[in-house]
This record gives C-alpha cells, sequence and structure tokens, in this order.
C-alpha cells in the first residue's frame, strides 16, 4: 500500500485549513477550506492533480461563504455559497475565478433561500429553496439563470412542502415531500410541473407516511414509511401505484424502523429491530420471504446496531458491537455462515470507535483507535491479515482523526491533522502491484512468534528491540519464512525506528535492515561494535543506520549507507540524512527495489511524511539471491558505548513485475 501524504499546508504552520465538504466532479476535486487570510471559501485540486488552490473569495475578507452541495451540471458544478450581498444561494464554478458565479438570486438583495438537497438527473441539478411566495419547494436549474425555476408549489402559498430524501433514476426523481391533503408523502417528478405527482398516499387521508432513505436496486426502490396499521416497515416501488407495496412486517407488534439501507448485487441491506433480536442486519430481495435477518450478532434483545453500512465489490462492511469485542469491523455475503468479525482492533470489550468507512482501490479505509496510536487511517481487505494500521500520521497516542474520505481518480483523498501543520488535506494512490498483499506487516511487535530473535534481541513490550542499552552487545531479528526472489521481482519495504541518545555525545553503533540468503538462514548474526551485528553475513544486501564514526567511516557518526556481503568498510553508497538518527526521537525509513531498473531508493525522514526524493539511489545487483531461500530482517550492534536500537513497526510487499503476483515459497 502506498504511504498517504499530506497534499497541501494551505493554512502555513499549526494553524488548520480545516478542509471539508469533499467532492469529485468534472475533473476536479472541490472543497471548503480557509488559508487564515480568506474564511472557508471555495478550493479545488485540478486534474492534474498538482496543485491546490483558491477558486474564489465568495464572501471577502475574514467572513465565509461556507460552499456545500457540490453537484454536477453539464457545463460545471453548481453549490450553495453565501455572499455578503445575496445571502446563501446558488452558484455554479467551472474551476476558475471568472467562470464561478451566482446562479440566480432567488431571494433578492441579503435574505437567503438557502439551497439544499442538490441532487442530478441528467444535465440537470433539482434542489429545494426557500422564497416568501412558496417556502421550501422543488426547483431545477442547468446552472444558468434562465433555466432556474420552480418545479411545482407543492403545497399552496408560503408554508412550503419541505422536499426530503431526493433519490435520483433515469430522468425522474423520488422524493419525501408534504402537502396538507395528504400529509408527507412519496412523490416523482420530471422536472415539470404536470409530472411531479404524488406516488401514492401510504397512509390514506391527511396523516404522514414520512417515506425515509429511497434507495434503488435494479428497477425498484426501496424505502421506510408508516402506513398507520404495520408500523413503520420496509417498502418498495417500481414507481407506479400498483407496483407500490409493504415488503414485510418485520415486526408485527410495533415498528421496525428500517434504516441505513444500502444496495448490493441486486438485494438492499439494511438495519431492523423485529423486537426479538434487537438492531440487527437484514437482507432484502424484495419479497417477504426473502426478507430475513443475516446474522443475530449480539443473541438476545440487545443488538449489534450495525452502522456505517459500505458495499465494497460484492461485500458489506460495517460496525457493530457484539457485547464482547465492542464496536469493531464486521463483514458480510449476506449469509450467516457469511457473516463475521474482521478484525479486534482495540483488543477487549472497549471497541475501536470506527468510522467514515468508505471504499476504494478494492478495499475498504476507515478511521480507527487501537488504542496505541488513537484515531489513525486503516483499511481493511475483509481478513484480518489484511486489516492493518495505514499510517500514524500524528504520533503518538493524540491521533489524527482522519474523515472527508473522498476517492479521486486513482487517489483517495481526506483530512487529518497532525502537531506539525494542523487539520490539512492528505491523499493516498492507488495500489500498485507492490501494494498488493504484504507477505510481512507488523502494527506493532506485541506478538514476535513470526521472528527468529537471534543474540541480545527480544520482545520488550510493543517493540522490537535489537539491543538492549548495554555494551558490546550485537541482535538480529529475522522473519522465519523464507521467500524465493525471481529476476523480476520487486519489493518495497517501510518500518519506524528508534535509537536511545546512549552515553556521552553518541552511543553506538547502529543498526541494519538485512536482505540475506546466507546458510545460518533466519539465525544469522554479524559481529558486534562497528559490524552492526551485519559484519560477517554473506550473500546479503543491507541498508545501515551507522550513528558512530568508525576509522573506516572517514568521520561519519550520522550516515545511511547501502551495504553488500556482510561489508561494513566499503558501502556502495552513503549519504548524510537531515536529522540526527541518534536525536532520541523515532524515525521513518522506505526502501524500494525495482526489479525493472536494478535501482534501490532509500527514504528517510523525521516524521511520518514519505520524502518526494531518496536520500541514497543506486543500482545493485541482487543476483546472488536469486532463487535461494532468501530472509528479511535486521542487525543492530553496540560497541564500547552503548544504544537501545528499537523497531517500532515494519511492513514488506513483493511483486513479480511481469505479472503483478507476489512471490512466495514456504522454506520455513
Amino acid at each position: 500500500m502506498s504511504i498517504p501524504k499530506r497534499f497541501s499546508d494551505i493554512c502555513l504552520g499549526p494553524a488548520s485549513s480545516v478542509p471539508s465538504n469533499l467532492a469529485f466532479l468534472n475533473g476536479l476535486l472541490l472543497f471548503t477550506a480557509t488559508d487564515g487570510i480568506t474564511g472557508f471559501e471555495l478550493w479545488q485540486v485540478d486534474q492534474a492533480i498538482s496543485n491546490a488552490t483558491l477558486i474564489k473569495d465568495i464572501f471577502t475578507g475574514w467572513y465565509s461563504s461556507s460552499p456545500f452541495g457540490f453537484t454536477q451540471v453539464s457545463d460545471g458544478v453548481v453549490f450553495a455559497a453565501t455572499s455578503e450581498t445575496a445571502g446563501r444561494e446558488l452558484w455554479v464554478t467551472d474551476g476558475s475565478d471568472q467562470g464561478t458565479r451566482l446562479v440566480l438570486d432567488l431571494v433578492p438583495g441579503s435574505g437567503s433561500s438557502d439551497p439544499s438537497q442538490l441532487t442530478s438527473v441528467g444535465a440537470q441539478v433539482f434542489f429545494v429553496a426557500s422564497t416568501e411566495p412558496t417556502g421550501a419547494e422543488l426547483w431545477i436549474t442547468d446552472g444558468t439563470a434562465h433555466r432556474t425555476r420552480l418545479v411545482k408549489d407543492i403545497n399552496p402559498g408560503e408554508e412550503g412542502s419541505f422536499p426530503v430524501f431526493f433519490t435520483s433514476s433515469g430522468q425522474k426523481l423520488f422524493f419525501s415531500a408534504f402537502d396538507p391533503a395528504h400529509g408527507t408523502e412519496l412523490w416523482t417528478s420530471d422536472g415539470t410541473p404536470e409530472g411531479t405527482s404524488l406516488l401514492l398516499d401510504i397512509n390514506p387521508g391527511v396523516a404522514s407516511s414520512s417515506p425515509q432513505e429511497v434507495v434503488q436496486v435494479g428497477s425498484t426502490f426501496f424505502f421506510s414509511a408508516d402506513d398507520r396499521n404495520a408500523g413503520r416497515e420496509l417498502w418498495a416501488t417500481d414507481g407506479t401505484i400498483a407496483g407500490t407495496h409493504l415488503v414485510k412486517d418485520i415486526r408485527p407488534s410495533g415498528s421496525s424502523n428500517p434504516s441505513s439501507l444500502v444496495a448490493v448485487n441486486g438485494r438492499i441491506f439494511f438495519v431492523a429491530n423485529d423486537g426479538v433480536y434487537g438492531e440487527e442486519l437484514w437482507v432484502s430481495d424484495g419479497t417477504p420471504e426473502g426478507t430475513v435477518i443475516v446474522a443475530d450478532l449480539r443473541p438476545g434483545g440487545a443488538g449489534s446496531n450495525p452502522t456505517n453500512l459500505t458495499q465494497v465489490g460484492d461485500r458489506l462492511f460495517f460496525s457493530a458491537n457484539d457485547g464482547v469485542v465492542g464496536r469493531e469491523l464486521w463483514v458480510t455475503d449476506g449469509t450467516s455462515a457469511g457473516t463475521r468479525l474482521v478484525r479486534d482492533i482495540n483488543l477487549g470489550p472497549v471497541g475501536s470507535a470506527l468510522n467514515f468507512l468508505t471504499a476504494f482501490d478494492g478495499q475498504v479505509f476507515f478511521s480507527a483507535n487501537d488504542g496505541i496510536y488513537g484515531s489513525e487511517l486503516w483499511s481493511s481487505d475483509g481478513t484480518a491479515a489484511g486489516t492493518k494500521l495505514v499510517m500514524d500520521i500524528n504520533p503518538g497516542t493524540a491521533g489524527s482523526f482522519p474523515s472527508e474520505f473522498t476517492p479521486a481518480s486513482d487517489r483517495l483523498f481526506f483530512s487529518a491533522t497532525d502537531s506539525t501543520h494542523g487539520t490539512e488535506l492528505w491523499y493516498l494512490e492507488a495500489s500498485s502491484p507492490l501494494d498488493i498483499d504484504p507477505e510481512i506487516h507488523f502494527d506493532s511487535f506485541t506478538e514476535t512468534k513470526e521472528l527468529a530473535l537471534n543474540g541480545a534481541a527480544k520482545q520488550v513490550g510493543k517493540v522490537l528491540r535489537l539491543t538492549p542499552a548495554s555494551r558490546f552487545q550485537a541482535g538480529s531479528a529475522f522473519y522465519n519464512q523464507s521467500f524465493t526472489l525471481t529476476a523480476d521481482t520487486s519489493f518495497k519495504t517501510s518500518f519506524r525506528f528508534h535509537i536511545s541518545r546512549g552515553e556521552r555525545s553518541n552511543g553506538t553503533d547502529g543498526f541494519t535492515w538485512v536482505i540475506q540468503s546466507s546458510p545460518s538462514k533466519s539465525k544469522a548474526l554479524g559481529s558486534p561494535a562497528g559490524g552492526l551485528g551485519y559484519a560477517g553475513i554473506g550473500q546479503s544486501f543491507a541498508v545501515e543506520f551507522d550513528t558512530f564514526a568508525n576509522g573506516w567511516d572517514q568521520g561519519h557518526s550520522n550516515r545511511v549507507a547501502i551495504l553488500q556481503n556482510g561489508n561494513v568498510r566499503r558501502p556502495l553508497a552513503e549519504r548524510t540524512p537531515s536529522f540526527d538518527l541518534n536525536g532520541g526521537k523515532a524515525g521513518y525509513a522506505w526502501i524500494e527495489y525495482d526489479s525493472l531498473t536494478t535501482v534501490l531508493n532509500v527514504y528517510i525522514s523525521a516524521n511520518a511524511e514519505k520524502p518526494d526524493k531518496p536520500l541514497l539511489s543506486e543500482t545493485v545487483d541482487l543476483g546472488t539471491l536469486a532463487n535461494k531461500p532468501t530472509y528479511f530482517g535486521f542487525t543492530a550492534a553496540t560497541g564500547g558505548r552503548s544504544n537501545t536500537h528499537d523497531i517500532l513497526d515494519w511492513e514488506l510487499n513483493l511483486a513479480r513485475v511481469s505479472s503483478a503476483i507476489p512471490t512466495f515459497s514456504s522454506n520455513i
């Protein structure tokens, strides 16, 4: 998986731009933000995704126009915004300052029509606006003033019909609206007065059925409604009076209150309470017999209260509380047997408070708190092993609170907070072949049974400690499972490390990340002191993080180098990093090998943002490792002074460039 990056520090320094209302339309990512000079205004990332720019300061100065509801029309995007002279009205933009303008001042002067419920139907947009003659009624626009008009005064006079729950299909709009003769019922519109009508008075007379959450599945629209006899239950319509019907009275003694309706593979999933199991996940194919509970996740009447229902491919991800592990991530294929807890992210009954589930790149991305890193960005492919922390964006326990997840072509944009830049716009790129199925993944090292710990290396709490703060120690840790590399195998790895300050001005000696096929296999361990636990390990390559100037280091006590075949004295390449490796704070490293170019790139940083340019880039020949059991891991050592050398997390991905299939050979 790619590493999330901060896209732009819109509001410079630790202040926040607070990006919100993200929408990707017409090749533009539109959003609301402040740069600290203007208020919350209209911003964009262009189709080339190269820069974030202010489109227009609609409400000039410190005031905010607070644009929202971005919705596509044929020649641009319409939205609601507030200006000093026109109040809150409908605007349109093509992504330029000149092309961003007020569509029509429906309430002339500084008063507001408060446009809302913006929904595309064909090349036009339906919306609700409130004017003095009609109140809140249904309007339509194509983004021009002369084609912006009231569709129909459904509730004649100034009271308004308050249309809500818009759903489009073809050239029609389904919605809920009020009139005095029928109450709040289900309506349809084709954008003309004569084509706007009540579909069915489900609760006959002036009482209301109050239809909610209209969701299309094929040619059928599902929704919840209360007909007074069955209570609030699941209904369906094909757009005709005859084809509008109660699907099933799930709770005969009252209302099951269906909610959170989501379409997946020709069926509708929803949450309902049948009075026996409590609020649980249900599924329907539109027939009474095909409307059933998926699974009783919390046996008894309490209910697991599923939320965040999100389709990813042919599966549904959601959060639920089974009463044992707290609110965690679940997945289902619509059957009881195919419904399971994905992973207990925050071990124990507390739950991980996961939220904002979003489908992207064949996975689900979300925010969660594992009790270690705070609320951070996570992803899941539906397996426990494939559910992982993407990055600790705000290092420590505070959390970055990612939100506003918005797929935009091959990138996922979101808002997140770090202590240096505040709340800003971030993004994650879609996976490449190297991002498929990580072969090695450790969020932390609370469990190390998959590692061979040699010499002084041991698990300490949640970290992998390669050496203790003692003199003349050497330790190594290698993944027990070997992998067989071929000429077309590429790889990339990332890890977070921490080196203590050690004795006096600096400690000794450093650590290495190693790939090796030596006869010692996962038990390989080299010499201490300047050997860094690596010297003497043949048939190998290593990236060295050196904190002591030995005689052959030419006075460098802070360097990163590429080594081979256990030789620490003749690096293939070396550079001084931009920060002190021995400075007492965590560091981040990314190491990538491209088999097409045979180039090894090494990136390091003092924070979680991967640099744009590598610190080291060197052509290397991995031929000595080809077609042999190969092991990945770390070594470290101390000499006449001491340091602790800790690895905090680690991930490794392998892939064949020609087939994008991870190479894998079980040679334990």
